[in-house]
């Protein structure tokens, strides 16, 4: 992450100690990110690994948002947040791993690296519909092979990753692209049809049988039965209540900037 960090934004994470009572957990690691010219942008906490009893999946966590404090004659409140994941072999991780990790990170620096007046608009506490474009746009780093190259290596080897190794890895990883496609575009219209004022004429009140009239509709997939609740795995209907669409919304944005800029 520094690599593309300092070349970037030139700026570096550099690993601080923490106070004894700081720290939810001896696994955790606190770094700030430091400007070359700017000093101190923010803080990072680090909680990487799983252990019994915490929380199960992936997410950046804003802890303290950037402010002005101008008015009060303060410095700038720096932002700090937690980046929180489930990687389950320490260092080595898998392509999906590395791809969430960047797309966690992607929200950390949107956090880190604004500057705004009022601490409710910063960083990710902006409009719903670009949320997620820091975080599509930095997982794209870790599907370009100049980006690769510059830090993976075999693990038994240690040998710097090959070009057809990646060409075979990314041949891999977009295996029914299209089918995840449709998934993501069911999961937006789920969302929207669970959150929407919808008379019993139109629909069922059943859950089940909302998701499996969609899933006919804008899949290939052969529906499931009404009871079989497979709505039920959509962590995101709460947080992002009617927002769901933006996951592929913010994906569009992301790569036009990354085919403009990289």
């Amino acid at each position: 992450l520094n690599l593309i960090l300092n070349r970037l934004f030139g700026v570096n994470l550099v690993e601080i100690s923490m106070h004894s009572t700081e720290s939810w957990s001896n696994h955790v690691t606190k770094y700030e990110l430091n400007h070359e010219s700017e000093g101190t942008l923010g803080y990072i906490y680090l909680d990487l690994y799983p252990r019994q009893g915490k929380y199960m999946h992936a997410a950046h966590f804003t802890v303290l948002c950037g402010r002005d404090r101008s008015y009060q004659s303060l410095s700038y409140q720096l932002p700090v947040v937690a980046l929180v994941c489930n990687f389950q072999n320490g260092i080595r991780l898998e392509f999906h791993e590395l791809e969430t990790l960047f797309h966690e990170f992607g929200h950390a620096l949107h956090s880190l690296l604004s500057r705004s007046k009022f601490q409710h608009l910063s960083g990710t506490r902006t409009a719903l519909d670009f949320v997620e474009i820091p975080s599509h746009l930095f997982e794209l780093f870790v599907h370009d092979f100049r980006v690769l190259q510059l830090f993976a290596r075999d693990e038994n080897t240690h040998e710097v990753l090959d070009e057809s190794r990646f060409h075979q890895v990314m041949k891999k990883n977009d295996l029914f692209c299209a089918m995840n496609l449709q998934n993501q575009v069911l999961y937006s219209a789920v969302d929207l049809a669970f959150h929407s004022e919808y008379t019993t004429s139109q629909w069922s009140n059943d859950c089940g049988s909302i998701y499996s009239e969609l899933q006919q509709k804008f899949t290939r997939i052969v529906p499931q039965s009404s009871d079989v609740y497979s709505h039920s795995i959509l962590a995101h209907l709460g947080g992002y209540s009617t927002g769901y669409y933006t996951y592929l919304y913010a994906k569009v944005f992301a790569a036009q900037i990354w085919n403009e800029v990289f």
